[in-house]
């Protein structure tokens, strides 16, 4: 067994992000990533091997990615099955999730309410080093940087225990829960956290 890094909230120029495609994933490879999604706004990005050999990424996983946005609720949605109605790659993501709640100004009642409507498995707790949730909730917990400029890397990601790089078993740890969610905040940090000391950036 061995320890990996997961990101799966990242965004690229196909969006609102500073990276092009291959940049982004260089960067991610750089520093330390073992599982990385492009999740562009209401759009799927498309990674052409071409871009995995002339970066040299063939030892990255890839998971197909869309972040779905609607004007207040946005979702993250891995290995979809691509439709030209967005709602279609909620219903058929493998793993799908809410990202960023309070940027969303979402309560957590709402939050129960969207996972429920929507058939979630949970709600990004940290998001950029920030955190976005209190309480509890019917579902996981997930974690992720929201990767727009350089300086975002490494706020906030996932880590796990596995055999290989194994594409199903890594989204079935990713559905049961089996990993570790990490930030770039202490626990003393985390445990004397406020929501009246929020400065969500206004980055996104």
């Amino acid at each position: 067994m061995h320890r990996i890094k997961i990101g799966l909230h990242n965004h690229s120029q196909m969006s609102d992000g500073y990276f092009t495609i291959g940049g982004l994933l260089t960067h991610l490879d750089t520093e330390g990533y073992d599982v990385v999604a492009i999740t562009d706004h209401n759009a799927y990005t498309e990674v052409h091997p071409i871009i995995i050999r002339e970066h040299a990424l063939e030892d990255l996983l890839i998971l197909r990615g869309i972040e779905v946005t609607f004007p207040q609720i946005h979702i993250i949605c891995l290995e979809p099955i691509l439709h030209e109605h967005i709602k279609e790659c909620i219903d058929t993501a493998r793993v799908s999730y809410i990202a960023h709640p309070i940027f969303s100004m979402l309560t957590p009642e709402h939050c129960d309410q969207i996972i429920k409507k929507y058939h979630l498995h949970g709600v990004e707790l940290y998001n950029g080093g920030f955190i976005n949730y209190e309480g509890e909730i019917d579902g996981n917990f997930y974690a992720g940087d929201d990767l727009h400029i350089p300086s975002q890397v490494m706020k906030s990601w996932m880590e796990m225990n596995v055999g290989s790089l194994d594409k199903e078993t890594i989204i079935e740890k990713l559905i049961s829960g089996d990993y570790e969610l990490k930030n770039i905040l202490s626990e003393e940090d985390i445990e004397n956290y406020t929501y009246d000391s929020l400065d969500y950036p206004l980055i996104r």
